[in-house]
């Protein structure tokens, strides 16, 4: 009983922070902001599993609920579940305190105008070569089976530097996808067009071939954003429709990754489209009273709550200490192997897929255990100390590389921040090899676009001219507002 009263008051501190962000963070920012983007994730995968963990406690439901037959006490739940709490309490609070005290409003006019511009010439073989680079690094994949590969051991994830670099370009999807939805809501030139539809036919490939389905998630999300920043509502129908078909899809590949498709034995994944979606009509027409089995499974998918559980209760330290600052040690990849031969490959994932999951029997899957799980794993309760930091680091992303962004390859870029390193809950430096390569490209398409619109922020090399939404300055000589 008491455990139960805890549990209603977690859960109605989680109903404050979604009036918190409706009431604060909705009305100033959108429904553009990382905030916007990380609580409906932190929601399903904290609050609500905390809820339906604790109805299906000791039910013939629970099995289903959980991964890899762990078993939680109500307890156990609670405390998870206040630790997420007070991690999203503080990450909110930090964010709204900074958002404060440097306040800037969005100048929706200049955005408009600056979106207006159209792309240079020059720049039109820029993408083609973006895209050309992206489309043959699938090719690769596909032919060296890459596209879902089952390892060994972790030593057969070392890869020659070069061909590591040659991989990271298939980040720029979100680069040229975010760019080419923002253009096409404007303008819909055959260039651009061109440039979606190459890259959904790719992306649809992919997710068939290899049952992932989070990047399609997130190509659906970066429509929804696109759609907003441009038309300043959300595409209701869009949502609902991508919403029953991603379900579908799950079913879908859930089916192919369970009954016949994964294997062990360290060989690449061989099957076609077309026997995958074979298997799946089989199981569905010959076990069609298992629907709610596999929604069972669907829902065990949002299960970060789970490895801060386990992490809290077994302290899952590892042995040799390698991982003792989280993901950080990563960043020791970046040395190549011909500089240093002997690296270790280092992989926070997959090393947590050990240490807290305890699947020591397959090497090759990888389960991260989400950010809040990560800095429980390195700090235990004093890791709520990373939550201010994802606060600040996201508020300052957010106002340099979107609200201050005046043409669509900033905001493409920054929705490529969004996709890389917000949405995907893994651990503190995600996917950072990728913002760096999708950064530098940014950088450089802006030099290249030479019609590219003035920033709303002039300079006159001592002091910066008001923002030219301020009408008060605009009607005054320029030596005055200055």
């Amino acid at each position: 009983m008491l455990d139960a009263l805890w549990l209603i008051l977690l859960l109605l501190a989680n109903v404050w922070l979604v009036s918190v962000f409706a009431t604060r963070i909705l009305p100033l920012d959108g429904w553009i902001s990382p905030i916007s983007f990380w609580l409906p994730f932190y929601l399903l995968n904290y609050p609500v599993r905390a809820a339906l963990l604790f109805a299906a406690n000791g039910s013939e439901f629970e099995r289903d609920l959980t991964v890899w037959d762990h078993e939680f006490l109500c307890g156990e739940i609670v405390w998870g579940l206040a630790y997420a709490t007070l991690f999203a309490v503080i990450l909110l609070g930090v964010y709204l305190q900074v958002r404060q005290s440097f306040p800037y409003r969005l100048n929706s006019a200049s955005h408009a105008d600056a979106g207006n511009q159209p792309l240079s010439a020059g720049m039109v073989p820029v993408f083609a070569a973006l895209f050309l680079a992206y489309g043959l690094v699938f090719l690769y994949q596909a032919a060296s089976g890459e596209l879902f590969t089952l390892y060994s051991s972790l030593d057969d994830l070392k890869r020659p530097f070069f061909v590591n670099l040659l991989l990271q370009t298939i980040c720029l999807k979100w680069l040229l996808l975010a760019y080419a939805f923002l253009r096409v809501q404007r303008s819909k030139s055959a260039f651009v067009l061109v440039l979606i539809c190459g890259c959904l036919m790719i992306e649809l490939c992919r997710a068939v071939v290899s049952t992932a389905k989070g990047d399609l998630v997130t190509m659906v999300l970066l429509w929804v954003a696109c759609f907003w920043i441009v038309r300043r509502r959300l595409p209701v129908f869009t949502m609902t429709s991508a919403a029953l078909l991603i379900l579908a899809f799950a079913l879908y590949s859930h089916t192919v990754r369970i009954y016949g498709t994964v294997s062990d034995g360290g060989a690449p994944l061989k099957r076609t489209v077309r026997e995958n979606l074979q298997i799946a009509h089989d199981f569905y027409a010959d076990r069609g009273s298992k629907w709610g089995e596999q929604a069972g499974h669907i829902v065990s998918r949002f299960s970060y709550l789970d490895a801060v559980i386990l992490i809290q209760r077994e302290g899952a330290v590892l042995p040799d200490g390698s991982y003792v600052l989280g993901s950080l040690v990563e960043l020791n990849n970046v040395i190549p192997r011909f500089l240093w031969p002997d690296r270790p490959h280092l992989s926070f994932n997959h090393a947590m897929t050990h240490a807290v999951w305890k699947m020591s029997r397959v090497h090759f899957l990888e389960m991260p255990i989400g950010r809040i799980g990560e800095s429980a794993f390195v700090l235990n309760w004093a890791g709520l100390v990373y939550a201010p930091l994802y606060a600040i680091v996201w508020y300052w992303l957010y106002r340099k590389c979107f609200l201050e962004a005046y043409d669509d390859i900033g905001r493409a870029f920054y929705l490529s921040l969004i996709c890389l390193a917000v949405i995907p809950d893994a651990h503190l430096i995600y996917n950072w090899k990728s913002l760096v390569v999708v950064g530098i490209t940014a950088f450089i398409l802006r030099l290249g676009d030479v019609r590219r619109p003035q920033s709303p922020r002039v300079f006159d090399g001592k002091r910066p001219i008001p923002q030219m939404h301020d009408t008060a300055c605009q009607q005054r000589p320029l030596r005055h507002a200055i």
